[in-house]
């Protein structure tokens, strides 16, 4: 009988510690999905600033040309108005 008891012990013992192997187990593999979640979040959201970092790149670029223009543009009006304040007809602006 003693040794019956200690088998259902060491039956109970063995199944218990396989399941807890098996719960082990799962968690790890939920938190490696977790993490290939997580990751491929990060991977989405820095493509996304990236794209945003370009786009904001390009509008800066855009608006410092269109400032160059207006700056050339206004340069050559006070040129011309200098030149006829001063009537040199044969100066470049």
């Amino acid at each position: 009988m003693k040794t019956q008891t200690s088998l259902f012990k060491l039956l109970f013992a063995v199944v218990l510690a396989t399941s807890v192997v098996a719960c082990s187990e799962s968690d790890a593999d939920k938190a490696e999905d977790r993490m290939e979640e997580l990751k491929a979040q990060a991977e989405k959201t820095a493509e996304q600033a990236s794209d945003k970092l370009e786009e904001a790149a390009d509008k800066t670029a855009d608006a410092l040309e269109d400032a160059a223009d207006k700056t050339a543009e206004k340069a050559k009006e006070l040129c011309e108005a200098a030149k006829e304040k001063a009537d040199a007809k044969d100066k470049d602006c």
